[in-house]
């Protein structure tokens, strides 16, 4: 296994093995791009591609080497870059995705080894040499946890480049190397984050198991950091594929996925590492067929609203920290809708003292009981951008978004759809447990009985930090909302595009042949 981790008290973060060169089986037999198909491209900061791995070879369209040759160390990109050009023909498993990627190597890391400053330098750089870059992954990071009390340097910079860029940076969650965490965990862990796994802007991503082994199929591996990290902020935000090990008379044999390394052969390998790339290459397809419309926040949205409503609304709230929202399927998933159900991506700026409300809300008649009642089950996603000030430490986002979903009674405004995570009395509650200052918020609640709402209304307003002075900073948001038939039968996607037709609602769907639509706020 190889983890990333860093040198003690400088600003170099390394790449540190874990008894785990990985096993050579077999070559690496791919179909190169096809000519006519048109690939996203994945910006890939790491140790380097191999240049002579020849199934590799038509998936790399760019380098930038900044490593001195004598201290190159091509195993650890290359594996990588494997996983997003070709995720599917490695590892031969329907749940990992099909879709795939081109990739520019950035290699920053020598002898496994480099400067976070040099790092995010590199990025920079070569950002202008390919515009068209809109996701990055970073599979590296620290070797201890976070503090939880302010964001760390690289996570800063990292935060300031994807705002340059309007780009997506995916990030692994860390390796904890001190040792295998059973599962559900039996011993209080050092097992956070690692920097710069606690970008907020950025997307992080922890890992699952993907066979029976130290722990069962779709746990969390026993490798893989938790969060949350400063401010509470809920890390990684989901999870994929990142190996297994087994126990064997008191040894750790990995249960690794599959990729190339650089001499061409297939081989296997474990670590949050080799999860990461996997939803960078949906990231980035998203991205790409997604086209104009598309923004780092709508594409983090489609991720985490697809992750939560597969096997991360059914995750315990005492887990989480380890799963972040769930596991996200593939690009024709996470991008699909059934006729059952429904869903609307609202997208818009928020500004203090900002407060709005669409209204009314089409709700299908389908979904009402003959007493007037709604039965189904929603699903919510808010992910915005918050200004962010580094010289505030703990209170680095200096605003909080929040979004409603219910009716007006004579008490004001009366949300139905409550957050993932429950409500709480104190201040010190709601941020820790209620996601209060967190840049993405989740909500679901299930009628099986129905609720008897006649007017729905959508509300989505904005809180500033006291001492918090920026009347006109704008504040990108998305909202996906999923409106599902608890028995999967009604014609709710039907029903839902003629009422918004009836309310002259301006709506356009995100991708041809797709069913998600998108209203402009």
């Amino acid at each position: 296994m190889t983890t990333i981790q860093s040198a003690v008290n400088s600003n170099n973060i390394a790449l540190q093995p874990m008894n785990n060169k990985g096993i050579n089986a077999e070559p690496a037999d791919i179909l190169p791009p096809d000519p006519l198909l048109d690939y996203p491209v994945v910006g890939v900061v790491d140790s380097g591609v191999s240049v002579v791995c020849q199934p590799l070879n038509k998936w790399v369209i760019g380098f930038n080497q900044k490593v001195p040759e004598p201290f190159r160390d091509l195993n650890h990109g290359t594996f990588v870059s494997g996983m997003i050009s070709n995720p599917h023909l490695y590892n031969q498993d329907p749940r990992f995705p099909k879709c795939q990627s081109k990739v520019v190597s950035v290699e920053v890391l020598g002898n496994n080894i480099g400067d976070i400053y040099d790092i995010v330098n590199a990025m920079y750089e070569t950002a202008e040499m390919y515009p068209d870059i809109k996701v990055w992954n970073l599979s590296l990071g620290s070797s201890e946890a976070v503090s939880m009390f302010e964001i760390s340097a690289m996570a800063l910079m990292i935060d300031e480049f994807q705002d340059k860029y309007q780009c997506l940076c995916v990030i692994a969650a860390g390796n904890f190397v001190k040792g295998m965490r059973s599962w559900p965990p039996t011993t209080k862990l050092d097992d956070g984050i690692s920097s710069p796994g606690d970008s907020i802007r950025g997307l992080t991503v922890g890992s699952l198991a993907h066979v029976d082994g130290y722990v069962k199929n779709e746990e969390p591996s026993p490798f893989s950091r938790k969060g949350p990290v400063s401010n509470y902020v809920q890390k990684p935000d989901i999870v994929h594929f990142g190996g297994n090990t087994v126990d064997v008379g008191g040894t750790h044999i990995p249960l690794g996925v599959n990729s190339i390394c650089p001499n061409g052969m297939k081989r296997n390998d474990i670590g949050t590492s080799y999860a990461t790339p996997i939803v960078s290459n949906i990231a980035a397809n998203l991205f790409h067929q997604l086209g104009p419309r598309a923004t780092p926040n709508l594409v983090k949205a489609l991720i985490i609203h697809n992750a939560n409503m597969g096997i991360g609304s059914s995750v315990d709230e005492v887990h989480r920290p380890y799963y972040g929202w769930g596991l996200p399927g593939d690009l024709q998933e996470i991008v699909g809708v059934n006729d059952y159900e429904t869903t609307l991506a609202f997208e818009g700026h928020a500004q203090k003292s900002f407060e709005v409300q669409k209204l009314p809300f089409p709700i299908p008649d389908c979904l009402r009981t003959k007493d007037g009642k709604v039965k189904g089950e929603f699903f919510i996603t808010l992910v915005y951008q918050p200004e962010l000030n580094a010289n505030q430490a703990f209170e680095y986002c200096q605003v909080d978004v929040q979004v409603g979903f219910g009716e007006i009674s004579e008490d004001g405004f009366n949300s139905k759809i409550p957050p993932k995570k429950g409500a709480h009395l104190y201040e010190e509650e709601l941020v820790k447990n209620g996601d209060k200052w967190s840049p993405i918020k989740v909500y679901q609640k299930r009628f099986p009985k129905g609720v008897d709402i006649e007017n729905w209304r959508l509300r989505v307003k904005i809180l500033d930090r006291d001492g918090y002075e920026a009347e006109c900073v704008q504040v990108p948001f998305t909202i996906l909302l999923t409106i599902r038939d608890i028995d999967k039968e009604q014609p709710v996607y039907n029903e839902m595009v003629n009422l918004m037709d009836a309310y002259n609602w301006n709506v356009n769907d995100l991708i041809i042949d797709q069913r998600i639509s998108v209203s402009q706020n």
